[in-house]
Order: C-alpha cells, then structure tokens, then sequence
C-alpha cells in the first residue's frame, strides 16, 4: 500500500482522479490496484481499479513484385513522398531472378498509403511454405499516459467521482492505492473537480464547427494493423464469411480482421494512427460484424488524441472522448457483415481533423447504453437469489408442494420483493426491445423469470411447486449478465472520408 496526504481541502468535495503512470513491462496480467480514502474503500467499484498495459504488433516488411519493364526507382520514390521507408530486394525464384519492392509498415496512415497498399496488396505479416500469414508476435510497449479512475465492469463510462473530506478522527486526509497485481510507475495523481471533466454534447461540439467544409482525403485503414493494444487477446484473425472481406484469398490464409471475441471485455482497446492532408469535417465509417448477441447491440467508446502540434486552444485538439455521444457507439446485431457510419442509434457525426496533425484514434468496449440495462438486471437477480434463499430456509431442498408454509405470513418482505422483481425484469425487457428494435430470445429470457415470480408471488401454493424452476432460472438470468456484459465485435476495416 502507498499512501498519500493532502491538505488544502476544507469541506467535503467531489473530484475525479487522474493518475499519470507507466505500466512497468512485466507479465501479461493487467495492472490492478485498490483505492482507499482515510484507509477506507470508498465503495464496491473502488476494489477493482483495472490499469491496461500497452502491446504492439511486430509487423514484417511488405513486399510487392516489380512488374515487368518498370524501373525501382519510381516505386522508392513515390514511398518516399509518402514517408514510407522502402527498398529493394532480388531474389532467384524459380531459376528467374525476381525483384521486390519492400516497404516498412507505416508509422500512421494516409490517404497515399491506404491507396498504394491497397493497389499493390500489400502484407505485413511473415508468411509460411504455402503463403499463409502468420500471426505477428506482440510486445509490450511501456510509456506514460493518463488514467482517470472509473468503473472497470462498464457499469458507467463516466470517470468515478469520489468525496474527499478529512478524517474527524484525525483530522487528516489520505489517499491510497493498495497493490493486487503487477508493477506499476505513478509521476502524479491530480484531484480534478468533477465538474472539470464532463463532456460536451455533440451539439455543442458541431456548433464549434459551424460552417467548416468538409476534408478531401478518404483514409481506409485495415483494421488488422494496429498500433497499440490493451491486451495481449487482440491479435488478427482470418474471416472468410465474405467475399468481400479486405483482403480476402481462397488459396491461403490472410489474417484480415481484428475481434470477436478476443475484443469483448469492458475497458479493452485498440488504436490506429493516421494523419489527414486538409483540414475538414471528416465522418468515420467501419465494415463491422456483430452476430453474437441477438437482440441488442454491442458498444464502443471512440477516444481521440492528436499529436502534441497543438494544443487545448486549437481547433482539431483531442485528447479523450471529443463528445458525449461518442462515449456509447452502437454496433448492432446481423448474421451478415454491415458497412456504416459510426452511430450512437441517433444519428451520425461530423468530425474536425486539422490537416498534417497525426490523430489517434481509440475504440474502447463498454457497454454504452446497455450498461444501466445490465446493471439493472445484476441488482435483480442479487435479490432474486436472496429470496430464493429465504424460501429455501422453509422448505428444505425438497419442499412439499401439498404443504401450507404461510410464505406471506412468515415472510411478507420476500413475497413483496419478487413483486417488484417481476415488474423490474418486464419493464427492463421493454426497455431492451425499445433499444435494440427488436425483440429476441434475450428479452424472453427476461420475461419468462418475470412471468414465474408474477406466478409465485400472487398465489402461494405456486411457490413450492416452482422453486425448482426458480432455481433453474436464477442460473439462466446469470448467464443472461455474463453474456450481456461481454461486446464481441469483428472489425474488417475503417474509413475516415469526406463528411
């Protein structure tokens, strides 16, 4: 445990918490860390502070064959224009000698870069006998960076807000992080009034750019290169359910997408880096596949940050979520690959990137929208299973069903509280058809525990009858919450082009 003691604050107030760390290269495990204020755990979410570590891909050079009668030089030239390191290499294939032109993977992407790799097909992945890709190896990649404390179940997006007052019995004011798991640097920890920390709407943010024309460029980024990762788990993948997928091959194995359900975990992220040539409003567009959770969707929040060119007074300067509603981005549920704006199920967004500024952009799962769904239901179920417990104290494991056991009478609180459980979990299944548009076996699931506690508690000889089912259902509502809370999603690629 480190322990720390401010002094300055007078009365109780509420301030976000900003740590500035390095996550020490180590083992593969998350950083993990209790919170503690006046030696006290502040509250439940406090135990579980999730600090991600930073993992990069060791991507291999591309290579793309000169055609026939074409001079290197103009290919090393063109890269050179575009920032790109390139060289050549002759090689006896065949008994014939083959010239390659070899690129270095890009630092960042372009509109150039997107065109020249995706007219040359251009790989960046070792290959085997057969040319099939091969998964490059990951390293973590330590530096410093800013984490503010928040929930690591992604109950809430929002950072925590915690109270800061002194001990009336010491009179002091201490703060403290309590080790769990691998090493972590801390350079400093600033106390920022909650206030200072809100994000804007969306309206406001486009009222900023009122009157901006849109960019030029139309950047395609293939969502298997990467720059940074929180998790060793994301790494690319091969995805032949399309033809179209890009790239896609029917004589090898290309690994041309990032996710499923190595990207699902609340608080995990991936990066991309890329940089614009005008300055404009830009929209974000991805080819996605969610066919897992049907019924509802999945959810990321979408962090910017641009490079350190400019700063917090200049146009196109991020750094975090830019809008409230990019905070709670919804991919929705298909069997199929979809194409599409990035959304928020409202509507879609303008973006400002200044030209020659290298943005990056971060795709973290939460669980947006749906996480005060699954929250409801957690809360639900925990009182569910207590009731289901007290009745069990009656019956035994084997009740009569011919028996009177007074549930009412001996216990009137339980029979009230799968009252209320009933309508929670019914109204919670139309807030679920209401959001996802649709309803599936996932608000069934809801409605048919619903449906059994209405039964029990409205008629007393049900009660034995169905605690069996009920204890059957009480397993199915916490494999419904385990499955909520995960948010698969397999990205084939991004698009960052013209408003």
């Amino acid at each position: 445990v480190v322990t720390w003691e401010f002094d300055g604050i007078e009365a109780a107030t509420r301030y976000s918490v900003v740590i500035e760390c390095f996550p020490v290269e180590n083992k593969s495990a998350s950083i993990e860390r209790i919170l503690k204020i006046n030696n006290k755990v502040p509250f439940a979410e406090a135990r579980y502070l999730t600090i991600a570590k930073i993992w990069k891909n060791v991507y291999d050079d591309g290579r793309f064959e000169l055609p026939k009668g074409e001079n290197a030089d103009d290919y090393l030239t063109k890269a050179a224009a575009m920032g790109i390191s390139a060289r050549t290499v002759t090689e006896t294939v065949k008994g014939k000698e083959v010239t390659y032109i070899v690129y270095t993977m890009p630092e960042y992407w372009t509109t150039d870069v997107s065109a020249l790799v995706d007219d040359q097909t251009v790989r960046f992945f070792k290959t085997d006998v057969d040319k099939n890709e091969i998964r490059a190896s990951l390293v973590q990649a330590p530096s410093w960076y800013e984490y503010t404390l928040k929930d690591s179940n992604g109950y809430t997006l929002e950072p925590f807000q915690v109270v800061f007052e002194k001990d009336p019995k010491t009179g002091k004011l201490t703060f403290s992080l309590e080790s769990v798991n691998e090493p972590l640097v801390i350079s400093n920890i600033r106390l920022v009034p909650a206030a200072d920390v809100e994000v804007e709407s969306y309206a406001d943010y486009l009222a900023k750019y009122e009157g901006v024309p849109s960019g030029k460029d139309k950047i395609k980024i293939e969502a298997e290169y990467y720059s940074a990762a929180s998790s060793q788990t994301i790494y690319p993948v091969s995805d032949t359910t399309s033809a179209i997928n890009s790239p896609t091959a029917t004589d090898r194995t290309v690994l041309n997408v990032i996710g499923g359900d190595k990207w699902q975990t609340s608080g995990q992220w991936i990066e991309y880096k890329f940089k614009p040539s005008t300055s404009g409003m830009y929209n974000i567009a991805t080819r996605f596949k969610q066919a897992t959770l049907e019924g509802m969707y999945t959810s990321r929040a979408l962090y910017i940050y641009s490079d350190g060119t400019l700063d917090a007074s200049h146009k196109g300067y991020y750094n975090g979520i830019p809008f409230e509603e990019a905070g709670r981005l919804q991919f929705n549920y298909s069997s199929d690959w979809q194409s599409g704006k990035l959304t928020d199920g409202d509507g879609t967004f303008d973006i400002y990137f200044e030209a020659g500024v290298v943005y990056t952009l971060r795709f973290e799962v939460t669980l947006g929208n749906m996480g005060a769904i699954v929250n409801r239901v957690q809360k639900s179920l925990d009182i569910i299973n207590d009731a289901y417990l007290n009745i069990l104290k009656l019956t035994g494991a084997t009740p009569d069903d011919y028996r009177d056991y007074g549930f009412s009478r001996i216990m009137p609180q339980t029979m009230i509280d799968m009252v209320l459980q009933s309508r929670e979990l019914y109204a919670v299944s139309e807030l679920l058809a209401s959001e996802a548009d649709e309803k599936s076996s996932m608000t069934a699931t809801l409605q048919n525990v619903s449906d059994l506690l209405r039964d029990m508690a409205m008629d007393e000889e049900e009660v034995a009858k169905n605690l069996e089912q009920l204890k059957n259902y009480i397993g199915t509502l916490g494999t419904w919450v385990g499955d909520a809370k995960t948010q698969p999603l397999q990205i084939d690629y991004y698009s960052v082009q013209a408003a």
